[in-house]
């Protein structure tokens, strides 16, 4: 692909996302030096990989330890993973933000519609403090094309968002609330409504702020104070520049060019297209990095490529996996 080819977002079906995901695999295969060590390491290479399921799924902890990029000069945009100042964060590199640009767009269309439809606050404490975080580029992203309000993002001043939030109601505008766990539970002690045109997405996350909670009871906390809106999750991460959303319950559905595998908890070579295991996810639109990434995430997969986030696994599957890379 050439700059700003988005040819990938045009797939129509699985067969054309197969052709696509394999083609990326090959290039990254000979452009991304740390991917082919890893290919190398566990003997995957275009010779042996002839379909979806035989394709390398670099741990995601490689871009904690590795620049995973496809060419030799890092550019100087990157994104940043979120954590506390003593442990070591991801960084996913950007070469041509305007192709990003257009995946945020396409995201947003495919999953709400237009942008000037609707309002969009953003509840982000912690994250509106870091300098390269994904979440509030795509967010500012939003915002730049929706309906223009005084003020968009907020920290801590719930009562000037409740306010703010009322004066788009009272206007009758179509809202969307995107905010992380912990600050939309406080913001609920002090705001309800039963508006219709309101979409409430959380992005996970407790910060030490309060006790981790099932999704479903955080769902029913959200539906009891946001009674007729829609309640939502939106789940990425910066290592990924592609977005899945689910709506009303916990299940996630992914754009076209995004498709998401499980792996065998116990072998995490060993893909499937559905079932439990380990959320293993291909991303088209990485096409500079890498595409195909095992994440922490236990995850359900269902036949038509819906998926449910069980919880988190731990790193002994792929313990000592950067030694592949010292091998070579």
């Amino acid at each position: 692909m050439t700059p700003h080819d988005i040819s990938f977002l045009q797939l129509k079906d699985a067969y054309t996302f197969e052709q696509k995901a394999l083609e990326v695999f090959h290039y990254q295969y000979q452009n991304n030096e740390i991917y082919q060590k890893f290919c190398i390491g566990i003997k995957r290479n275009p010779k042996n990989v002839k379909r979806i399921l035989d394709i390398p799924f670099l741990p995601i902890s490689f871009f904690k330890s590795h620049s995973v990029f496809t060419d030799k000069e890092l550019p100087s945009f990157y994104f940043e993973s979120s954590g506390t100042t003593s442990m070591v964060q991801s960084k996913h590199y950007i070469k041509d933000i305007e192709v990003y640009h257009q995946i945020i767009d396409a995201c947003f269309d495919t999953f709400f519609g237009p942008y000037e439809d609707f309002v969009v606050f953003g509840l982000l404490p912690h994250y509106l403090e870091r300098k390269h975080s994904s979440l509030v580029y795509m967010v500012n992203r939003w915002v730049q094309h929706s309906i223009p309000i005084e003020k968009h993002f907020y920290l801590d001043d719930l009562q000037e968002l409740k306010n703010q939030i009322n004066v788009a109601i009272s206007q009758r505008k179509k809202i969307i609330l995107i905010g992380i766990t912990f600050a939309l539970l406080d913001f609920i002690e002090i705001f309800e409504t039963d508006y219709d045109k309101i979409i409430i997405l959380e992005t996970g996350g407790m910060k030490g702020r309060r006790e981790e909670i099932p999704k479903k009871e955080l769902w029913n906390m959200l539906k009891r104070s946001f009674k007729n809106g829609i309640i939502g999750s939106e789940y990425g991460m910066c290592e990924l520049l592609s977005q899945s959303f689910a709506f009303n319950q916990p299940v996630f559905n992914t754009p076209s060019w995004k498709k998401v595998l499980v792996a065998d908890i116990n072998d995490p070579l060993s893909i499937s297209f559905s079932g439990q295991g380990v959320a293993s996810i291909i991303d088209l639109a990485n096409y500079n990095s890498c595409s195909f990434i095992q994440t922490e995430d236990l995850a359900k997969v269902y036949e038509n490529g819906s998926f449910e986030i069980l919880g988190r696994k731990d790193h002994s599957e792929w313990r000592g996996c950067s030694l592949l890379l010292d091998q070579n």
